[in-house]
């Protein structure tokens, strides 16, 4: 996992089937969650706070006999449509002048008021923001006693801290080739694991093998099969081929 390796490499050299790599995979992410400190900034203290998009994948859905929802995006001819569409979901990133991260999925396209809320909450309070000119951070941050709010504009306040953040975390993601949006969550915990490890003076190997021995997971199989997609209420009705019980089994709720 270190090396970003993929499921077929970790199969072969682990000698495991590919179903019991992605498991072991999410296993392994739910612990490196637990092992990084929460996001906490000092009262007053300046917090960049800006959204990334990443391109909604449905990958696994047709394999379990579900009904596709969109046309499927097949490897070399992948769809990618220009600008913030429903096609992408949201991740909300934010970066402390003292170098402290944090990464929340937010909402599929451009977030809503609440889903902002949700995902800034206990984040920024008392804190200087700076986001861009999105106008839905100005009718939220009040309400989250924020100490003040600034905007982003030429010239002005900068947003490269976040926006190298951005840089990172795509390039994190890009050699996986298309992360399923289901577990979106688990390699943005297993990101922010490695960004953990980059600022600590620890190795990283044993560091690894110390969280994967020590640490604990709550993940099953069954919980892992039965989990639902993020932001799925957007497809619900879309097609009327599309049932729950296809997609997710009999023991779909």
């Amino acid at each position: 996992m270190l090396r970003n390796a993929s499921l077929a490499k970790c199969e072969l050299e682990c000698h495991v089937s590919a179903p019991t790599a992605h498991y072991m995979r999410l296993r392994i992410c739910q612990v490196m969650a637990k092992a990084v400190p929460a996001f906490a900034c000092r009262e007053g203290e300046r917090v960049e706070v800006d959204g990334t998009y990443v391109n909604e994948s449905l990958c696994g859905l047709g394999q379990r006999g579900g009904a596709m929802p969109r046309v499927a995006h097949k490897s070399g001819n992948d769809v990618r449509e220009r600008g913030i569409s429903n096609m992408k979901v949201c991740v909300v990133c934010g970066v402390s002048d003292s170098g402290d991260e944090f990464l929340e999925l937010c909402d599929r396209g451009r977030p809503s008021d609440k889903a902002l809320a949700e995902s800034l909450k206990d984040k920024v309070k008392g804190a200087k923001v700076v986001t861009d000119a999105l106008q839905g951070y100005g009718r939220v941050l009040p309400g989250l006693g924020v100490a003040s709010h600034e905007v982003h504009k030429e010239g002005g306040v900068s947003l490269g801290r976040v926006n190298a953040l951005h840089k990172r975390y795509k390039d994190f993601l890009r050699p996986f080739n298309g992360v399923s949006t289901r577990y979106i969550d688990m390699y943005t915990y297993w990101f922010r694991y490695t960004e953990y490890l980059r600022n600590s003076k620890g190795d990283d190997l044993e560091s690894m093998f110390g969280l994967a021995a020590s640490g604990r997971y709550f993940l099953t199989r069954s919980a892992l099969n039965g989990s639902e997609r993020p932001f799925w209420d957007y497809w619900e009705g879309k097609l009327p081929e599309i049932d729950a019980e296809s997609i997710w089994g009999p023991d779909a709720a």
